[in-house]
């Protein structure tokens, strides 16, 4: 993002006054509000703010599969729109996701107003033993929202849109959004904003994000944060230092991302018991051959099944 919307601190937005930024997202930035006496959280996006070509391909590299490729990025504030649309239709009282409020469009600026949650990130803890009860509780959260609330997927699982609040209370943020209308340069089609580096295939899959979370948390990191490539996967996908950023198109996700999967190393061989290694893998639809190899193998077919395997690990290990 550019500095114009940095320049937004002490202006008010809907009659609320931002006070400082909080944090920073690839089309917006968060800020601490407050209106009277109440603090809220204000989510605000330029369309004349810089998204950058890397940020593209992070961002839109999804949708670029369905037609997007060669079109340049959404709107900023298209996007925005959009995930405050979503979460308006996702409100479930009592539930772990965040509480929305009014959305606001002044000229090319686009926001909307949340709770303002005072909490940690999974993210900050992920590779920690306290992650794992976390995700415990968001498998078992994410199960009640599909069979109770009828909420078919979140879209944009990842450590950095879990919130962790009073104890193991958690706070979804952030999900994804899918359109057939985002407008690209001056035309319209269909696409996808999510994180490639949990969602590698088209179509959105929470069960295998969050395979990698559980990944991450017992193994330490991404399973291919560390993955020498090669020059020719190079121009499909790159592995940064944190975890993998960039898959550019759904021929690159293809052909590379679950062979590079294919070729990890079995958890049991870096000292994981055996219980917890087919737990990995299934979470990733892997599992370890005879040979010791890994092939593609089952999955889970919901969070419940990840919630009973996960909380059998953790009790007998």
């Amino acid at each position: 993002m550019t500095d114009q919307t940095t320049q937004l601190l002490g202006e008010s937005i809907g009659g609320l006054k931002i006070i400082r930024e909080i944090a920073a997202s690839r089309f917006s930035r968060i800020f601490e509000a407050s209106s009277g006496d109440e603090i809220r959280a204000l989510k605000v996006s330029r369309n004349s703010d810089d998204l950058g070509e890397k940020n593209w391909h992070s961002t839109a590299a999804i949708g670029r599969a369905i037609g997007m490729c060669g079109e340049g990025p959404p709107h900023p504030d298209e996007v925005v729109k959009l995930e405050y649309e979503r979460l308006t239709n996702l409100q479930v009282p009592n539930s772990a996701i965040v509480n929305v409020g009014a959305s606001f469009s002044e000229s090319d600026l686009c926001a909307y107003d949340m709770e303002y949650l005072s909490c940690k990130s999974l993210r900050s803890i992920i590779s920690t033993p306290e992650s794992k009860p976390v995700l415990l509780n968001l498998a078992r959260t994410l199960q009640e929202l599909a069979t109770t609330h009828e909420i078919s997927g979140w879209g944009n699982l990842k450590p950095e849109h879990v919130l962790i609040c009073d104890s193991s209370q958690i706070r979804l943020v952030s999900p994804g959004v899918f359109s057939k209308k985002f407008w690209i340069g001056k035309i319209r089609l269909p696409g996808a904003i999510t994180s490639p580096a949990y969602y590698p295939t088209l179509e959105p899959n929470d069960l295998f994000a969050f395979g990698l979370m559980l990944w991450e948390s017992f193994m330490g990191s991404h399973p291919l944060q560390h993955k020498a490539i090669s020059r020719e996967q190079l121009d499909k996908t790159y592995v940064g230092d944190s975890f993998l950023r960039m898959i550019e198109s759904y021929e690159g996700t293809a052909n590379h991302f679950p062979a590079a999967l294919l070729e990890i190393k079995p958890p049991s061989q870096m000292g994981m018991p055996e219980r917890i290694e087919k737990l990995l893998l299934k979470g990733l639809g892997l599992e370890k051959s005879a040979a010791g190899k890994i092939e593609e193998g089952p999955s889970f077919d919901n969070f419940l099944q990840i919630a009973d395997e996960l909380e059998g690990v953790l009790k007998n290990g």
